[in-house]
């Protein structure tokens, strides 16, 4: 088909061509190296990474909960301080280089420095702790205001000042806030499920800066870190219970069969732990092929071992009962703070010199001495042992009812420091403050085995700064010796604390699994059109290869119009139409076998009936 202008029109048959499938063998070998290659990263990209290990096919729903902070200072044995007879640990000012107190060489400048006092859990929150948000003071600046005025006919019944701010301040350090422990306990809810932080085993992340990365994290790369941020590798802990009766330890031993495993065959105590390990397949591996050991070679603690457990166990029962009970009342007691022992921050010598002669005499904090008289009573309260105190130095441990922290092991966390890190106006975080935020992030997905049926919930906690230059709180100090007259207020500089609760559970959904499937099929599709193309593209022997997979009919659409041209000479001629049918039959076979050897008859019409290979 030629226009006015002589330019060649495509032809209709060619613009419209309908391609069906036709099966080429290609004998290659580096082909099929690697369509097999691509097939097999295609296998373990779905099959393995998005199955096994990501579980793609557990659709996510959010989790939400609520949270609980509360802080403790630093007692001697680990010991309850709601307990009659249980003592501060603090260190002595004389230890603390940031202490006007202290006795060795710094190199803190001395205005720096500044007085030290020691306070209590009640005295670090006077309103209360019922919140996930805990403001813990590092620094306070007491400041004494006089009554302004009184509202008479003199004044016309009119102040403009209630009480006169005083420029004077008097500022002292919280001492070894960084041993002071904050509990965590926490709940999770999604729909039908939920459960409380004590019932499921819990981790932390950890930043190890000189370690080795050793290669891709893949675990880190699926499920992320959240807003923690590390330039080495992020070891994942788990949150050791201090003692024995953790739930999430009472539970997974149910779980494991391991109570009365003892009573078991050889045999049957093998395949029990074999199906304990294949529903917990990453929770303490070692300790329970140490007990199976020590099982099946019928090692079994003598009777009085089994007696002195037994006491043990009671005793820190009791002990944690105790301590729930008293901390149910902790916001009621925190009221209850006499003057001139916990009630504020402000040393004797500060407000000696800025109250009039009938003030109160101000005492700094201390533990009630009264206490000591009980001493005997807490016994059972106390946290003995060695292997209990590494723990505890460990920074993190859980207990019955709650996970501990040390103030010392937020601040490493989050790789500060309350005097060496510095704000952008120079202050340090002792002195300015900051916010902290602690994440508990629940899951029931686990790699490897969550394919299997293992959906236990678990959680793990992040820490992480928030980019906040000062932190800061006033308030009434509790300790008022001249009110109305005088009053005194207190401007507390710390460490602002934020427990949030997070995470997503997974759900197994036919429909997502097929989603995956269809998705592998359609990247071995690709695979086959990529090698197809690498084959007639660039390839040697490509032409042999495209002539291979590619076989052009004849244009039909003429053929039928070359048959239609027989008919009417037919019709003319008065041909037989047996015969015209031969003829016509005959003239095709002709026109095939000139274009594919180059012989046989001329075709009837003009045109050259084209066919491609």
């Amino acid at each position: 088909m030629v226009g006015q202008a002589g330019w060649q029109w495509p032809h209709l048959d060619d613009v419209l061509s309908y391609q069906t499938q036709k099966v080429v063998v290609i004998r290659d070998r580096r082909l099929g190296c690697l369509y097999a290659l691509i097939c097999a990263v295609i296998i373990i990209y779905v099959g393995v990474f998005q199955l096994l290990f990501s579980n793609e096919h557990f659709p996510r729903k959010v989790v939400t909960g609520t949270s609980r902070l509360t802080i403790q200072q630093p007692t001697k044995d680990g010991c309850d301080p709601n307990v009659e007879g249980c003592k501060s640990d603090f260190k002595s000012l004389e230890q603390l280089e940031y202490c006007k107190e202290y006795m060795g060489d710094t190199q803190l400048t001395g205005s720096y420095r500044k007085p030290c006092v020691f306070a209590d859990r009640h005295s670090m929150a006077p309103n209360g702790m019922l919140e996930a948000h805990l403001l813990i003071p590092t620094v306070v600046e007491s400041e004494v205001e006089n009554k302004g005025c009184e509202p008479s006919l003199a004044n016309g019944h009119n102040c403009d000042e209630e009480y006169k701010s005083n420029p004077s301040k008097e500022s002292v350090f919280v001492a070894d806030i960084e041993n002071y422990m904050i509990h965590i306990s926490h709940t999770y809810t999604r729909l039908s499920e939920n459960g409380a932080s004590d019932d499921v085993e819990g981790y932390y992340l950890e930043c190890e800066k000189d370690g080795s990365k050793g290669g891709p994290d893949m675990e880190r790369i699926v499920y992320g870190t959240g807003e923690l941020k590390c330039d080495g590798k992020v070891n994942r802990r788990p949150v050791e219970c201090l003692n024995r009766d953790c739930s999430f330890l009472t539970q997974e031993r149910s779980s494991m069969g391991m109570s009365g495993f003892s009573k078991t065959k050889p045999a049957e105590a093998v395949a029990s732990l074999v199906q304990g390990w294949a529903r917990h397949g990453r929770r303490h591996v070692a300790s329970m092929l140490s007990r199976a050991a020590r099982m099946l070679n019928g090692k079994e603690m003598d009777q009085d071992a089994q007696e002195q457990e037994s006491e043990d166990h009671h005793q820190h029962r009791h002990a944690a009962r105790h301590g729930h009970h008293h901390q149910r009342h902790m916001i009621r007691n925190a009221q209850k703070v006499t003057i001139g022992a916990d009630g504020h921050f402000i040393s004797d010598k500060a407000l000696s010199t800025r109250v009039n002669s009938s003030a109160v005499p101000v005492t700094p904090f201390s533990v009630d001495s009264k206490k000591a008289e009980n001493q005997t009573k807490a016994e059972s309260h106390k946290i003995q042992g060695t292997p209990l105190k590494e723990k505890m130095k460990a920074g993190v441990w859980a207990l019955p009812k709650a996970d501990v922290f040390t103030i010392g092991k937020i601040l490493a966390l989050c790789d500060l420091d309350l005097d060496a890190t510095k704000n952008n106006a120079g202050k340090s975080l002792r002195e300015a403050g900051t916010v902290i935020t602690i994440e508990a992030i629940y899951s029931n997905m686990h790699p490897w085995t969550s394919f299997f049926g293992n959906v236990d919930v678990e959680y793990e906690y992040r820490v992480t700064r928030r980019p906040v230059e000062e932190m800061a709180t006033e308030m009434y100090s509790q300790y008022q010796p001249n009110f109305p007259a005088q009053r005194i207020l207190e401007h507390r500089h710390g460490l602002y604390v934020v427990v949030k609760i997070g995470g997503e559970f997974g759900s197994f959904s036919m429909a997502y699994l097929f989603v995956l499937l269809a998705t592998s099929a359609g990247l071995m599709k690709v695979a086959n059109v990529l090698v197809d193309k690498i084959a007639m593209w660039f390839m040697k022997m490509k032409s042999t290869y495209k002539d291979a997979k590619y076989h052009y009919t004849e244009r039909v659409w003429e053929m039928q119009k070359n048959l239609d041209d027989l008919d009417n000479m037919v019709d003319l001629l008065d041909i037989p139409a047996s015969d015209a049918a031969s003829e016509a039959s005959g003239g095709a076979a002709a026109s095939g076998g000139d274009d594919a050897g180059g012989g046989g008859h001329a075709p009837i019409q003009p045109q050259q009936v084209e066919a491609s290979f």
